[in-house]
Formats: structure tokens, sequence, C-alpha cells
């Protein structure tokens, strides 16, 4: 598991010792003490190459699209009912986000039969990356904080209630838990068509992401539809 160095120097400026501040401290300097690697991030302006990916229906996703903005949402487990309730919101403004020259991708570090369910009826791209190849080479990573902010903990309850009242009892097949971590961030990127990361955000906990109207926001601060 990857130390979140850049916790380390905000946790020790923290007036406040909350639960999240102190766990987030004491896994840094355990990292940091037993030599545990720390991810590389992506800074604005970076460039990443082309890649065609499979999604999990089997169907080809260019990443970045080759034309206007590919929002990349990097998101947690299969079941995760803070991505339900994130994505839920995605998908109920997804003609809004793709007028405004936005091609979303998803991913997921679960097995695409874990995620083939209710994520299947999302009208855009979810990619499995069980391996978690694009999470590293994206510098997305694992922290404990993740599941121990307030804000967090209130999102986990307020998504599994809307997964539990759904119509579909079986939640479309999709279970609580696959066997992979709940202790991974989510992370968002807004990629010109030629791969420049136009911009960037590494959540700080599990409920930290770009929200629809954030997303275009930023877009429309870049100058709109991107590079073609």
């Amino acid at each position: 598991m990857a130390c979140p160095e850049w916790e380390i120097s905000r946790s020790k400026r923290s007036p406040r010792h909350s639960v999240s501040t102190l766990t987030n401290r004491f896994l840094a300097e355990f990292c940091h003490r037993y030599g545990i690697g720390v991810p590389t991030r992506l800074a604005r302006g970076a460039t990443v190459p082309t890649r065609r990916l499979q999604d999990i229906n089997d169907q080809p996703v260019d990443v970045p699209a080759a034309t206007g903005r590919t929002h990349l949402q990097f998101r947690r487990f299969a079941a995760c009912p803070i991505c339900h309730l994130h994505l839920r919101s995605f998908a109920n403004r997804h003609q809004e986000v793709a007028d405004s020259g936005i091609t979303e991708v998803v991913f997921f570090h679960s097995a695409a039969d874990a995620l083939r369910g209710y994520q299947s009826l999302l009208p855009f791209a979810v990619i499995a990356d069980p391996d978690r190849v694009q999470y590293r080479e994206f510098g997305v990573e694992k922290s404990l904080g993740a599941i121990t902010h307030p804000r967090a903990l209130w999102a986990a309850v307020r998504g599994s209630a809307a997964m539990l009242h759904r119509n579909d009892p079986e939640r479309a097949g999709v279970g609580f838990g696959d066997g992979t971590t709940h202790l991974g961030l989510p992370a968002d990127f807004l990629l010109d068509a030629d791969g420049t990361v136009a911009a960037v955000h590494y959540g700080r906990h599990a409920d930290d992401q770009w929200s629809v109207d954030q997303l275009i926001d930023i877009n429309r601060s870049l100058g709109g539809k991107g590079t073609q």
C-alpha cells in the first residue's frame, strides 16, 4: 500500500486532532518508517499516452477520446455506496456533460464480473482494473483516511440507503463486497484529445471528487470543448 506523503505536511500543520487527521498521520509515518512507496502524481500539463481499453461490456474505449475532452473518474470497489450515489448524479445529467464536449470514462479496481449489474446500465464507459494498472499509472492510491473522514462516512450511509431502496432487491446482482480494498481514494482527470492533463483532482477521502457542476465549470474555464 502506497504512502500518502502529501498528507503528512497537512496533518502536521492542522491545529485539529480529528480521527481522520490522526489516522492519516499514523499511516503516513508508518509508510515512511518502513519504506513503503509513494505514488507518483500527475500534474496539470503532463501528457498521458493514448490507449485503447475495453469496458465491462467488451466494447473498445479510447482514452482520451479523439475529440473534445475526456473526464476520467477513478472510483473504488464495485458496490461502493459512495460511488453509487456519485455516479447516479452523473448518469442523471449525462446529456448535459456530453453537450459540454466531455466524454465520461469511469474506472473501478474491481473485476468486470463484479461490476456487471447496475454499473452496466450507466450511460458511459465503465472499465474494470482489478490489477490497478491504470491506477498506478495515474498515481491513484489508497489511504486509511478514505473511510475515516466524517463526510465519507455520511456519504456511505446515504449511498447504502439508496442502494437498498432500489426497485431491484438484488441490487442488479452487485453485492456489498467483492474482495477488493475499501481504502481506495477517488481521483478526477480532465484530458485534452492529445493526452494533456488539462485539470486534475486527487481526493483526500472517499467522498472527495468533482461534482457535475464543478466538472462543467472547469471545462468552461479551460475554453469549452478542448483541443480537437
